[in-house]
């Protein structure tokens, strides 16, 4: 039809001349190669690999299943159309699109047009089933039991699961994708260096993906690893979608979305939506629970968060994570005793652990316990001559005292480690300090400096 040939193909000149394009020479680029691939009717050509490599330049050992460019990259055109069609666009009679789920454009003629007849779809071979032994599930089952006692402890001991599970199922990609799950989690609590949970966990990711690219627990911990560790927002995101997509009753996909990529955002709403959908699903669920607390701390609801996170220490009272959170909604409201008698009751349970002695130091630097916040950072200096300790907890204690500029200045080496808890700079009451200065202008820029909104 070379009328409509023609209208796409100008509707399609219009898009790339328009603003939201015209400083982008990538979504040019994607858009013209799909919406020419189409017209010509080469739908072979609109797969991930072909895209990689004609469009991003990726190499033939490019492998989809790893390296999410067009992914990420599809999720900005939809976005950039949207743009488009919502001002420059709005009176546009053809209508380029980019559905969900597909890298083949679609288009609309004006309402008085005949629509073009619908081609069926190939339908992929499902992989062939992987049968895993007894032993090895056995193993998979209790790491999974000692990953959910929330401890670094249970963390630790998961991992040696996890791992003896692929040992003896080398083909198994669940226990790959638990060893990064845990590893990432050990993360979070800073037990453990990013630099080294990166590079394992980006190893066990791979063998995941390797072995079963649907996986959604492998789109799980990857998109936790982009958020948390490389501040690369829309792949985190792509990820998260995936997962649900693959499986919507995935309820950790939903925690995890929500409590990192969301909340960073400040987007309370949407990760009130994913949660109470989660919560259909598994309400007994402290990984819940916990994100619950976050999203109402972090948007200011203290007393909504407050019951939350004793809700999560109710149905695991070793959850210390848990309880340090709860101690800064205690501290937010100058109920100084209580976020310290919170914090020295799971003490001895985190085994010492490094964040919940900074959060005790932050405290009383804030109620004015000088010495005895001088006394936690002497303990956490010397811990760190035999083990790791996170440059964010060091500045924790400074920032309580109300040492801004060395608070700072480690919190710049926190985000030169690429350690987690920093993605909560824009929403986290620690913070508040810091927000007139100029460490907090340059931690924004590189952590959010790439986010496209």
């Amino acid at each position: 039809m070379p009328i409509e040939r023609d209208s796409v193909r100008a509707a399609l000149a219009r898009i790339l001349a328009s603003k939201p394009f015209a400083q982008s020479e990538r979504m040019r680029r994607f858009l013209q190669f799909a919406v020419e691939r189409a017209l010509d009717g080469d739908r072979a050509a609109l797969k991930e690999f072909t895209i990689g490599t004609e469009v991003f330049d990726r190499g033939q050992d490019y492998d989809p299943r790893i390296d999410s460019i067009v992914r990420v990259e599809a999720r900005r055109l939809r976005r950039k159309l949207a743009q488009y069609y919502a001002a420059e666009g709005a009176a546009e009679p053809w209508r380029i699109t980019l559905p969900e789920g597909s890298y083949v454009p679609e288009w609309e003629p004006p309402a008085t047009a005949v629509p073009a007849p619908a081609t069926e779809q190939p339908v992929e071979p499902l992989p062939p089933v992987h049968v895993v032994p007894e032993e090895a599930y056995g193993k998979l089952l209790e790491g999974r039991h000692f990953a959910s006692q929330l401890t670094t402890a249970g963390l630790r001991r998961s991992v040696r699961c996890y791992n003896e599970a692929a040992r003896i199922d080398p083909q198994f990609a669940a226990a790959y994708a638990g060893v990064a799950g845990s590893l990432l989690q050990l993360s979070l609590f800073g037990a453990a260096s990013p630099a080294m949970v990166v590079q394992d966990a980006t190893r066990a990711i791979y063998q995941a993906f390797r072995l079963n690219p649907n996986l959604p627990a492998a789109h799980l911990w990857r998109g936790l690893l982009k958020a948390v560790h490389d501040w690369n927002w829309d792949e985190a995101e792509v990820d998260f979608q995936r997962a649900l997509e693959l499986n919507p009753n995935f309820t950790p996909a939903r925690v995890f979305y929500a409590a990192t990529v969301m909340c960073p955002q400040a987007r309370f709403d949407e990760a009130r939506a994913h949660l109470g959908a989660a919560g259909l699903i598994d309400p007994a669920s402290v990984h819940l629970e916990m994100a619950r607390g976050m999203v109402e701390f972090f948007s200011g609801q203290l007393e909504s968060a407050e019951g939350a996170f004793r809700s999560a220490l109710k149905m695991n009272p070793r959850f210390y994570g848990a309880a340090r959170l709860l101690a800064q909604v205690l501290a937010t409201l100058d109920r100084w005793g209580e976020a310290e008698a919170v914090l020295q009751s799971v003490l001895p349970d985190s085994g010492g652990d490094a964040r919940i002695l900074a959060t005790i130091g932050f405290i009383r630097g804030r109620s004015g316990d000088a010495e005895g916040a001088r006394h936690v950072l002497k303990k956490l200096e010397s811990a760190a001559d035999t083990g790791y300790v996170a440059a964010f907890d060091r500045a924790l204690v400074h920032l309580g005292l109300g040492e801004i500029s060395t608070g700072g200045a480690l919190l710049r080496e926190a985000a030169a480690e690429h350690e987690p808890w920093l993605i909560m700079l824009h929403v986290d009451p620690l913070y508040a300090n810091l927000r007139n200065e100029d460490d907090y202008a340059w931690l924004s820029d590189r952590l959010f400096g790439n986010l496209e909104v």
